[in-house]
């Protein structure tokens, strides 16, 4: 039969569940969980500081299990991001919370860092919720000021009597890639002008959901996550007036984020941003992953930004460098990663 759970503080239908008691297991009901669709709109300050409105998306999945006693136990876990020269990556978490009826949790505005900033989704209506952050996060020219608005939900089409979303609608695989990359480095204070060419690794994951809709068609939403670094460290050597000759080793890491966008009805992408840390400073830029229709053996890609070198010098702690790198990915598919 079809049950709807029912919370209190005026937030009904958190969600609609096709379930009844299992009498092998107790009388507990089985777990439901649901696809979502959503957006986000705000705004973002672009590389002029003018806030502006993004180009962006958000993918979820909310998991809900009400017991005979009337506990409820539900989750919302997804990403977010916003693309276009305004490179953001949101990775989001949250326990529904019986005293307020709403999704309480943290999120995390820095690829590869664990969530810890507050978030809090409400029911708007029905299968709806919508969650506001705003903050500042990395970007190629230092920190960038964000003000926006996650909504989410979930089509009734989307419902499903499991603990994940079925495995025929999930798909997935890595994103592995070692790249040569060409890196100049001009710092005319310093009389340094020289060009590193220097391996990248690049170690990740993509998966993506076919999410049913109420007419028999199929929306996919998706997320694509991972690290990179130098595959080896490279040395700058310059010379300083009255100190001498100086050496700077470069090595890197950081981590890339992105939320799949539909670009065109020939090509969607994961799209968000990458961040790497240096002396206490964070820098990053712009990710695009994309998936071209008429040929998926391949996902071609592109990387672009700052990238923030540790100098050791306390006069100049930190060199920002231009960095771009492109190559593709080899497809790389498992049914439900």
């Amino acid at each position: 039969m079809k049950h709807l759970i029912t919370l209190g503080l005026g937030v009904t239908a958190l969600l609609a569940v096709y379930a009844q008691p299992q009498a092998q297991t107790g009388g507990d009901y089985i777990p439901i969980t649901g696809a979502t669709m959503g957006q986000v709109s705000g705004l973002v300050e672009n590389n002029s500081g003018a806030m502006v409105s993004p180009r962006a998306a958000v993918q979820a999945t909310i998991f809900a299990q009400e017991y005979p006693d009337g506990n409820v136990i539900a989750t919302v876990s997804g990403t977010a991001a916003c693309a276009g020269d305004l490179g953001l990556s949101f990775d989001f978490n949250a326990e529904y919370n019986a005293a307020t009826g709403a999704f309480t949790g943290v999120y995390s505005d820095t690829p590869g860092v664990a969530p810890d900033k507050a978030i809090v989704f409400n029911n708007t209506e029905g299968l709806k919720w919508q969650a506001a952050i705003s903050g500042q996060a990395a970007s190629p020219n230092g920190l960038k000021s964000y003000d926006l608005v996650i909504d989410v939900e979930v089509p009734e089409s989307a419902v499903f009597i499991a603990e994940r979303i079925p495995d025929n609608l999930v798909y997935g695989g890595n994103l592995n890639r070692t790249e040569s990359v060409i890196i100049p480095v001009k710092v005319p204070s310093i009389g340094l002008d020289q060009t590193l060419t220097m391996g990248i690794d690049l170690t990740g994951q993509w998966s993506a959901v076919a999410v049913p809709q109420p007419d028999g068609s199929q929306t996919f939403t998706g997320k694509a996550t991972g690290t990179f670094k130098a595959s080896e460290p490279a040395k700058l050597t310059f010379s300083v007036p009255v100190i001498g000759n100086q050496t700077i080793n470069v090595d890197f890491t950081g981590g890339f984020g992105g939320t799949l966008f539909y670009l065109n009805d020939e090509e969607v992408a994961f799209q968000g941003s990458w961040v790497t840390q240096a002396a206490g400073q964070a820098f990053g830029g712009d990710i695009s992953v994309n998936i071209e229709f008429a040929d998926i053996t391949r996902f071609p890609y592109t990387i672009e930004g700052t990238l923030a070198v540790e100098t050791g010098f306390s006069q100049m702690p930190v060199i920002q460098v231009p960095f771009s790198v492109s190559g593709e990915f080899p497809l790389d598919l498992t049914a439900s990663p």
